[in-house]
């Protein structure tokens, strides 16, 4: 024998009683796999065993009995799935691999027959009889004895059998042996081994780990439809109750965590049909076995979704309303800080769902974006964006307004305070120096306030004030000024008597010209004067 590769594995696999675990202890030179004639299967997993043949290393498996005859058909399949990707598992990682499809001669194609060929396609895939199966026949012993008189061959019998069985040799490639059994004749045994490796060794492919992979695919896919009922029922349960809660409230006003609670439900189908259906087996362009519950559990998820987003911009533009009316109503600067510390604080409030409300923009914190935000979402908010520009705009025009109020209030008052020093000055008052500095106070006032737009409504006031302080100046001047001439007509009346008394005494011709009454009208001429100016 001409070996092609140092390593053979054989997957030994069939139905229960075809005589596999025989084989496998005769190629292996082992009693390691228990052999049975009944129609239940005595090996209960896969088991391997490796040996020499012609200098290269020969590892068979030997897997339970595909459609095991004490399990029923859907319990069959998921059986021979599960313990098929023990054999595989079994298998070395190198070398050249064949699945042996093991028979009994003698045997009826049965139902039984079909299902295990159906099983056999759907874990190894539809091809694997062409590209890497051999059949092998035992029980060659009875085939001899049915066949002793008309001296036919096995290459011939196989030629002439019709129906199911061709189909299958097709299928196949005529890919066919026939073992006898015989433990004494060890040449004979050496010679049917190494056929079969021969055979092997024309296999279109070897079955590698991409299809073992696939099998796995299809190994799942397989299990999923014998329960496939079953988990349709429970799915569709689990979302009509889901479904009947959200629309026994929809017209109720649901808190954030409602919804949330929803949405976690939700999200977990959702998981749980992903999870059913990974890693399944799928045709070209075949739609998912879970796609109408998949379907409904994202429609659920995109209506929860909405809500989210329409009470998380209620949330947001209630209070921003109520906050824009409040700060157009206040009264003093603390009023508006404690409307933009709630604002800010509102913003801040949001963070916990994933919103960052910034000053100009919104965007998402994906660390906690329990809501599962998306940028599109984001476009929600446009309206929230304008009414936060709108109460910032509010705030700045309160904040302005009302410290100009403030100042004018400030300045309304010292005008006021101004307005009541000057009405204290009497009207007899002589002294400059208190209505000079309240008029130089004034005339500052009067500077700041024609240099800010907003305070020219106090112009006039000021105006006013500084005339009046002016006339106040000028008031005590002359009070000061016919005092003066008050105590000098005084001194003057003195003097006169005294220069009459002098007159008298001293007889003078001067003093006897001036008279006291011409000298008393002068001086009041001169007082009345100073009053008219």
């Amino acid at each position: 024998m001409t070996n092609k590769d140092t390593h053979y594995t054989l997957i030994f696999i069939g139905r229960t009683g075809t005589g596999k675990s025989s084989l496998c202890n005769g190629i292996s030179g082992s009693n390691k796999f228990v052999e049975s004639d009944s129609g239940k299967s005595e090996t209960s997993e896969p088991q391997s065993a490796e040996s020499i043949h012609f200098g290269v290393r020969v590892t068979v498996v030997d897997t339970p009995g595909i459609m095991d005859t004490s399990v029923n058909s859907d319990e069959a399949k998921s059986k021979s799935l599960r313990e098929m990707y023990q054999a595989i598992s079994l298998c070395p990682a190198s070398g050249k691999r064949a699945i042996i499809l093991v028979l009994k001669y003698s045997d009826r194609f049965t139902d039984e027959n079909r299902k295990c060929i159906y099983i056999a396609e759907k874990i190894f895939g539809e091809d694997f009889l062409g590209k890497c199966c051999i059949i092998l026949f035992t029980h060659g012993d009875l085939f001899d004895t049915n066949n002793k008189k008309v001296k036919i061959t096995f290459e011939e019998w196989c030629r002439r059998e019709q129906g199911e069985l061709k189909t299958l040799f097709r299928k196949c490639k005529n890919r066919i042996l026939l073992f006898r059994k015989n433990d004494e004749d060890l040449e004979m045994n050496e010679k049917q081994i190494e056929s079969l490796l021969e055979m092997t060794d024309t296999l279109d492919e070897s079955y590698t780990n991409e299809k073992f992979e696939v099998a796995k695919r299809k190994h799942k896919r397989l299990r999923l439809e014998s329960i496939l009922p079953t988990l349709l029922t429970n799915y569709t349960k689990r979302l009509n109750s889901i479904q009947g809660e959200i629309e026994k409230r929809l017209y109720q006003d649901q808190t954030m965590e409602e919804l949330l609670a929803f949405k976690v439900e939700a999200n977990k189908i959702d998981h749980d049909l992903s999870v059913e259906d990974d890693g399944v087996f799928y045709e070209a362009g075949e739609s998912s076995l879970f796609h109408e519950p998949k379907s409904r559990a994202e429609q659920i998820l995109d209506q929860i979704q909405n809500r989210l987003l329409n009470k998380l911009n209620l949330l947001l533009t209630i209070p921003l309303d109520k906050m824009k009316r409040e700060t157009e109503n206040c009264k003093n600067i603390q009023e508006v800080d404690k409307l933009e510390e709630n604002s800010n604080n509102l913003f801040k409030s949001f963070l916990k769902y994933g919103l960052v409300i910034g000053e100009d923009n919104i965007s998402i914190d994906f660390e906690s974006n329990v809501i599962n935000l998306q940028n599109d979402d984001l476009r929600r908010f446009q309206n929230v964006i304008e009414m936060i520009n709108k109460l910032k705009e509010t705030l700045i025009e309160k904040r302005k307004k009302l410290i100009l109020d403030q100042r004018k209030k400030e300045m309304r008052s010292k005008l006021k305070s101004h307005g009541i020093d000057l009405n204290s000055i009497s009207d007899t008052d002589f002294g400059v120096d208190t209505p000079t500095k309240i008029k130089k106070e004034i005339s500052e006032l009067h500077e700041t306030l024609k240099k800010s737009e907003s305070m020219k409504s106090l112009l006039e006031e000021a105006e006013e004030l500084e005339q009046k302080a002016t006339e106040k100046i000028q008031k005590c001047k002359k009070n000061k000024i016919i005092m003066i001439l008050d105590v000098a007509s005084t001194v003057t009346l003195g003097a006169a008597g005294a220069l009459s008394g002098f007159a008298s005494a001293s007889a003078s011709g001067i003093a006897k010209g001036i008279s006291r009454a011409a000298v008393a009208g002068a001086v009041r001429v001169g007082i009345e004067r100073i009053r008219r100016t």
